[in-house]
Formats: structure tokens, C-alpha cells, sequence
């Protein structure tokens, strides 16, 4: 569930071409590493808040929902000079928001989060019912990095994404 809903949003972003002006594709991590140069933009995907519930009726292999609360967190390093000129990292912050709004929907993935169609290929699959169709965007201004070279964009987006599990039996 946690794992295979963060491993799809991973699918959705990872390789994401950036708009021009901005070098790409943005690259996206579930861990991220200890350190890394920024050379394109980074996406962080972060598993942030569910509040699960059963279908209770009727009784037998139930269904659960779980309206889960991602958090992105998407960082750019550009010169000062061309981020004046080029204001860069809104483009990027589209570009993720545009991924979400297109993504299809429902979509069927497996425990790994890869998209299988349609239709379920098997018990374990899980069905993305929505997502994207509620954001929420905190833009915080931009940062100079200490050597001064350098422009620190940072944004979180915390994106729903309503997947259903049905056929879990309680023991």
C-alpha cells in the first residue's frame, strides 16, 4: 500500500521532461541520497498521511480505502543571473502539477507500483481510483546557496491519492 502508492508516484516523476530553459528530466527519489549536486531538478516522494477505512457492508472480503496525503518535495539550483531572467522554477512546479492533473485514472498497480491497466492481474493489486484532484502548494522564496553562485528553489506539494484494496478477509 505505503510502498507500491510511493514506487507509482516514483513511475510518474522520475524522468519527467522539464520545460525549456530548465535541464531535465527531473529526477525523483523515495530515499534520497546522503549527498547529491544538483544539477537538474530533484523530486522527493514522501509517504505523509492516511486515514483508512473499511466498507463494512457487506460482511465478507471487504474493501479498503486509504486517501493517502503525498508529499513531493521538488528542489532547483539555477545562477543568479539566468533565475532572474528565466524564473525557473515555476515552470518545474507546473510541469510536476501537469503530471498529476493528466495522470489516467483508475489505474490498477501492483505491489511494487508498477500500473497494470484497467483490470487487476492479480490478488494483490491495488486500484489509484484518484489522484491529483486535490493539491496543495507551498512555495516558499528562493535561498542563496553560502558560496553565493547559486539559487536554492524549494516546494512541497502534498498530492491525494485514493487507493482501494478489496478482497482483504479479517482473521
Amino acid at each position: 500500500m505505503l510502498d507500491s502508492v510511493q514506487h507509482y508516484v516514483h513511475g510518474l516523476l522520475d524522468g519527467l521532461a522539464m520545460p525549456q530553459g530548465v535541464p531535465g528530466p527531473l529526477v525523483a527519489w523515495i530515499t534520497p541520497p546522503v549527498q547529491e549536486k544538483v544539477k537538474e531538478p530533484r523530486a522527493y516522494i514522501w509517504g505523509a498521511e492516511v486515514d483508512a477505512s473499511q466498507q463494512t457492508a457487506p460482511r465478507g472480503p471487504g474493501g479498503f480505502q486509504f486517501p493517502w496525503l503525498i508529499d513531493i518535495y521538488a528542489i532547483y539550483q539555477d545562477n543568479p543571473d539566468d533565475a532572474r531572467k528565466n524564473e525557473p522554477f515555476p515552470k518545474v512546479i507546473t510541469a510536476i502539477m501537469k503530471m498529476f492533473m493528466t495522470t489516467p485514472m483508475p489505474l490498477f498497480i501492483d505491489e511494487d507500483g508498477n500500473p497494470v491497466g484497467p483490470n487487476a492481474t492479480s490478488a494483490t493489486d491495488t486500484q489509484i481510483q484518484a489522484i491529483g484532484t486535490r493539491m496543495r502548494l507551498t512555495y516558499p522564496p528562493e535561498k542563496m546557496v553560502q558560496s553565493m553562485r547559486q539559487v536554492w528553489y524549494t516546494q512541497l506539494l502534498r498530492v491525494d491519492v485514493k487507493e482501494v484494496v478489496m478482497g482483504l478477509v479479517r482473521q
